[in-house]
Order: structure tokens, then sequence, then C-alpha cells
């Protein structure tokens, strides 16, 4: 079940699909933090959480958070002109910034197609922090131009 940008699931990681490629996983963050709008703001931590990982494929970032043995919570971030019918997401910027919880990397993305509302806005920012943000960046950067994002 969907609900605006995080897919709520029972069971296990999501598969990939058939055409994608793994390119980078990562499991070790101090925190995520997802915010589209002042009042529709998330927070994955270890001490809140079972695990949370990312992956990144050749036509998106994927985001999972395991709040309990049979609950996740999974994010799709696409990269332009990669998305399956129906999704109008794309990433549109990547940024190591400095936050409240040290150095992270700073994913931004843009939906046209979600409403503006007090919960919800098109645009999406993701927060990883962890230990060394510039090696995620590097490899997102290079997916982001072999498929010639702005």
């Amino acid at each position: 079940m969907d609900i605006m940008y995080v897919r709520h699931r029972i069971g296990g990681m999501s598969p990939l699909l058939p055409d994608e490629e793994l390119v980078y996983s990562q499991d070790r963050f101090r925190a995520v933090t997802l915010s589209c709008s002042s009042l529709s703001r998330g927070l994955w931590a270890p001490w809140l959480c079972c695990g949370i990982r990312l992956r990144v494929t050749n036509r998106r970032i994927f985001l999972s958070c395991r709040l309990l043995p049979f609950y996740r919570q999974e994010v799709d971030l696409w990269f332009s002109g990669q998305q399956p019918n129906g999704k109008t997401e794309s990433v549109t910027d990547v940024s190591i910034e400095k936050g409240r919880l040290g150095p992270c990397l700073e994913i931004r993305s843009r939906d046209p197609n979600r409403r503006r509302s007090w919960f919800s806005a098109p645009d999406l920012t993701v927060r990883l922090f962890c230990k060394e943000p510039e090696n995620m960046g590097s490899v997102i950067r290079k997916v982001m131009t072999a498929n010639q994002c702005p």
C-alpha cells in the first residue's frame, strides 16, 4: 500500500525489477530523514527500527526500513527517464550536506503529480546520515550522468 511517497509492505524487501542491475548497496546509517512538507517528516534511525538499507540500481535509488520483523516502509527515487509506467517522480539533485546528525547525503526528487497540501508537496528531500556520504554521492552522480539526468 502506498501512502504519498512511502510504500508499506508486509514481508521481506521488494525485489528488483527484471531489468535492474544493482550498482551499490549500504546498510550502515546513523539515521535517514524524509521531508515532503512542514507536517510530513519522517525519521528512520537504527535505534528506532530493525534495519535500514539503501540500494542504488541503474534505474532508481531504493530505500527500505524494517520497522518490525514483518513490516517495512520503502521509498523509490527514480532516475530521470527510468520510471516504470505511471510513476512520475525523479531525482533532481544530490549533494553532500552537514546536518544535526553530522555529514549526510541529501537527495532531492520531484513528483509533479503529487498534490501540495499540509502533508504533501511535489518535492521530497531524503537525507542519509552516514560515515562517508561522499562515496554514495559519487556512485549516484555516475548513474545520474549515465541516465543523462539534468
